[in-house]
């Protein structure tokens, strides 16, 4: 059956608000002091730091070449590797362009200096009133420019996510970051791109920093973006196991958002983990009001109700799940199961015969489970060539599990194969030596190939695993009794048959499961015993018997009679074969 995980939440489409930056009320300098304290401050600046292009650029402006400084300075601002460096190249480039009367050049070096790094350095008291107002009026066009390219790098980035282009979004979030930074939907939207990518503990600490913003500053984080975040750090702590600390995120972002179908559905999961399956399903329920549609959520559901037995409500939902999903295997495998449970075998047979087709490769391992399911399924409803191949299907998938040999084996012990039976047994013996169950219908099939010594030896290891199987003790008791016979007895004689022909009956509505009699032979030791066409043979010596093969073992094991539990028309009756 296939495993399930929590649901994340996608990455918000939201678009960062634009601020307006504080006023600058600072008076400017004398404009002879601005030069004089300009030309002191990169005086002062250390000399490894100033390479030779600075050196240059200083050395024209000190000679009053201002058009070439300005050059110099622009190529240092290109040239420059981080923000800090290039904007105080900018503002440099600013002064002199405002010395030589370009106000609007100023500016627009002002604006990208303050766009590369709004905490540039700028003492007011070193220039002129004139260009410190600019300077006030480029800080705030910068600012809005920072915020501006700033939602629409998150915004791309959102579409690059969405088209599952991660590295792409990254570096696109990390730029708007750079330009906004501690913004709730860029921390939230990286954190998403971690988590995709593995990053498990980056994209968790990313979640926990937006729910940080959100105590520090409420107003800044929505209650959407905070359930969200919420979610997905549920998820984080659910695979790493810390199933309380899940639990505790998604019952806060329930409140948060109490429409939220994914908070619900990963909390239901999460009780389930803790063992608290009446709440887990009371989470389930709720998330399929909120999105009936959501298959995932029916699965569970359906699931659930298989689990308490509540067959109706279990065929109900996922009868609705694979209408919404019809080429879903594993929902056609539960509501098989589910009408299995509810006496509806034949539309069980169907279900699961759907899932084995839609899953040809069994990628996922549906194929195989239906397979299994479906010949467990023929074999109760007496398709013994349908059942062996439906099970042949299952050992072609997975050859070296050892259930569908089990079933092959059934199977052709029904269709009066021992020899193939026993063949198919002893692999899934092989694969499997230490199931008791296994060995004792290899017994069964050897017993009916009358391979006595291979039967022995099986059920000796029966005894073996489960010392209290009073069925294989009694058997293996026989088989001795027939090496040392009586003198009286013709040696080489066989134990009579029974004398009837039986058929598997499962009726689960009614918690019976049985042989059928279907036809008893004249003078045989079951015509003698009273066993009639129609008796549900239920047990044999105080054990169930399910399969022909287990109540001829039995029936062979007796040393002088086997008492056999019977249903006819209604009453329980109890019939005593003569074995000897």
């Amino acid at each position: 059956m296939r495993s399930h995980r929590c649901h994340p939440w996608p990455p918000l489409l939201l678009t960062v608000a634009l601020l307006a930056p504080a006023a600058l009320g600072a008076q400017p300098p004398d404009r002879e002091l601005v030069e004089e304290d300009l030309d002191e401050r990169q005086a002062q600046s250390p000399p490894a730091a100033v390479g030779a292009l600075e050196a240059e650029a200083q050395q024209a402006y000190a000679d009053g070449d201002l058009a070439r400084a300005i050059g110099l300075y622009r190529a240092l601002a290109e040239g420059a590797e981080g923000p800090s460096e290039r904007a105080r190249h900018h503002l440099t480039t600013a002064w002199l362009l405002f010395q030589l009367g370009d106000a609007a050049g100023a500016t627009s070096e002002l604006v990208q200096a303050l766009f590369e790094d709004p905490a540039t350095p700028f003492r007011a008291d070193l220039y002129n009133a004139e260009f410190t107002a600019l300077h006030q009026d480029a800080l705030r066009d910068a600012l809005l420019r920072r915020r501006s390219e700033a939602v629409d790098r998150l915004n791309r980035a959102v579409a690059e996510i969405s088209a599952g282009r991660y590295e792409a979004a990254r570096r696109l979030l990390e730029e708007g970051l750079r330009l906004g930074p501690d913004d709730p939907d860029g921390l939230y939207n990286l954190a998403v791109v971690d988590q995709r990518t593995g990053r498990q503990e980056a994209a968790l600490a990313g979640f926990e920093r937006v729910l940080a913003l959100e105590r520090g500053r409420p107003e800044s984080v929505s209650r959407e973006l905070k359930a969200q975040a919420l979610n997905n750090a549920a998820v984080i702590y659910f695979a790493r196991g810390q199933f309380d600390d899940a639990e505790t995120a998604l019952g806060e972002a329930v409140k948060l958002d109490r429409a939220d179908a994914k908070a619900w559905y990963n909390l239901g999961l999460t009780r389930a983990r803790l063992g608290r399956k009446p709440e887990a399903l009371a989470a389930y329920r709720r998330a399929r009001e909120l999105d009936p549609r959501d298959v995932d959520v029916a699965r569970q559901i359906g699931l659930a109700h298989i689990e308490r037995q509540e067959w109706v409500e279990a065929v109900a939902v996922l009868l609705e799940a694979t209408r919404e999903q019809p080429e879903t295997p594993d929902l056609w495998i539960h509501l098989g199961r589910a009408q299995r449970g509810l006496g509806n075998l034949q539309g069980a047979l169907e279900s699961l015969a759907r899932a084995l087709e839609l899953d040809p490769g069994n990628r996922a391992g549906d194929a195989e489970t239906a397979a299994l399911l479906l010949a467990e399924g023929r074999l109760a409803g007496g398709d013994i060539l349908g059942a062996a191949a439906a099970a042949s299907i299952a050992t072609q998938f997975s050859p070296e599990r050892p259930d569908g040999w089990v079933l092959l084996g059934l199977a052709r012990l029904r269709a009066d194969d021992p020899g193939g039976a026993a063949e198919a047994l002893s692999q899934a013996a092989a694969l499997a030596p230490d199931r008791a169950d296994i060995l004792h219908n290899l017994g069964s099939a050897l017993l009916a190939k009358r391979d006595l010594v291979g039967a022995e030896a099986a059920f000796r290891r029966v005894l073996e695993i489960e010392p209290a199987s009073a069925e294989a003790a009694a058997i293996v008791a026989r088989l001795e009794a027939q090496k040392s016979p009586p003198a009286t007895e013709r040696r080489g004689a066989q134990p009579p048959a029974l004398g009837a022909q039986l058929k598997e009956v499962d009726y689960p509505a009614l918690g019976l499961r049985g042989l059928l009699v279907e036809q008893v032979a004249a003078g045989s030791p079951a015509a003698r015993g009273g066993l009639q066409v129609g008796d549900l043979v239920l047990r044999a010596d105080g054990a169930a018997v399910t399969t022909p093969a287990a109540l001829a073992s039995a029936f062979a094991a007796a040393r002088r009679e086997l008492r056999l539990e019977i249903l006819r028309q209604g009453r329980q009756l109890e019939l005593r074969l003569n074995a000897g």
